[in-house]
């Protein structure tokens, strides 16, 4: 497994049990809590801790160069872009898709993988 580098760090508040999103893309709702993403959409960054209740503060990787993540069911190689799934996992992406980061170590479907997070870039 990759190092993890020093990033940007922030912490929201759970908007339900996020738990199983631990090592996933997360964005924000209106209210400013944490949610899961949609299919291929925007991330705010990745969940480093594992909120269990609604309110529970969750910190979450903004930028860095390189996080732990969740590797979806169409992985991608390394120094590919990825997009994330509706569960937060990273997946390989199409030139039409939202990428989130670069894949710089890979891992099988549910397994971890490193990414670097420019989630702000388009494929």
């Amino acid at each position: 497994m990759a190092t993890d580098f020093d990033g940007v760090y922030g912490t929201f508040p759970a908007s339900a049990d996020l738990s199983a999103f631990f090592l996933c893309g997360v964005t924000l709702n209106a209210s400013g809590e944490l949610i899961a993403p949609t299919a291929g959409g925007q991330i705010i960054g990745v969940l480093q801790t594992k909120p269990s209740v609604a309110g529970q503060s969750g910190t979450v990787m903004l930028v860095g160069p390189i996080s732990r993540g969740k590797a979806g069911a169409t992985p991608a190689a390394i120094g590919q872009s990825v997009k994330v799934t509706v569960a937060g996992a990273f997946i390989l992406a199409a030139a039409t898709d939202k990428a989130v980061g670069i894949l710089v170590e890979a891992g099988a479907n549910n397994e971890e993988c490193a990414v670097m997070l420019l989630p702000h870039i388009a494929v």
